[in-house]
Parts: structure tokens; C-alpha cells; sequence
């Protein structure tokens, strides 16, 4: 997908939504960790729901098209990095890095190759 992102240029952003990401917690990173604590059973809650969501897709991987399995399988695998961040970090430090969390979403767009 990387050598799709230089030879195509519809998907040129690819590289650059999880730069762009990464900046804007740079960026805001005093006011993300400035109230940090655990919140182990929400984090392992949303956790679950990603896992389950990877559980449905692997199962249904064979009646889904390619982009509808994408998409799953990028939700699971955002809802289990933001479990991971409220479980460690706590949900006041989830506030302030929603967007650049949310924004993370987008890379799944760049990899559909239909």
C-alpha cells in the first residue's frame, strides 16, 4: 500500500494522515497528558468492541467485498488503539486527542483499491 501512495496519485495522502495524526497530538501533547489516569474498564470495553468487530469480519471475510472488509477491519483495529489510550491514559486525556485519534479513520480510504 505504501508503493500505492507514490505510483497513484489518488492515493497520495495515504502517508501523511498518520503524520498529520501524530503532529497534532505533538502539538497538543501538554494539554492530552496534563490529566492522565487509568480507566482500565472502559478502555478494556471499547477494547472488546474492536475485537469483536475483527471476530465478525474474519468470520464473514468471504461475503463481504473487499472495500466492506477493509472498513471492519480499520474500525476494529481503531476502536482497539482508542481502548488502549482510555485504558492507559484515562478519558480526560481522551478529550483533547479525540480529533487526532478520529482522524486516524481516514487511512482506511487510501486503501481501497477498487
Amino acid at each position: 500500500m505504501v508503493g500505492l501512495s507514490f505510483s497513484n496519485p489518488l492515493y497520495s495522502h495515504f502517508l501523511l494522515i498518520p503524520v498529520v495524526s501524530l503532529y497534532i497530538l505533538a502539538k497538543i501533547r501538554l494539554r492530552v497528558f496534563a490529566k492522565t489516569g487509568y480507566a482500565v474498564l472502559l478502555g478494556a470495553t471499547v477494547v472488546a468492541a474492536g475485537l469483536l468487530l475483527y471476530w465478525i469480519g474474519l468470520r464473514n471475510a468471504g461475503g463481504l467485498n473487499q472495500n466492506d472488509y477493509l472498513s471492519l477491519m480499520m474500525l476494529s483495529f481503531l476502536a482497539c488503539f482508542i481502548g488502549s489510550f482510555i485504558g492507559f491514559y484515562g478519558t480526560l486525556a481522551f478529550r483533547p486527542a479525540l480529533f487526532p485519534l478520529l482522524f486516524l479513520i481516514f487511512i482506511k480510504e487510501y486503501w481501497d483499491t477498487d
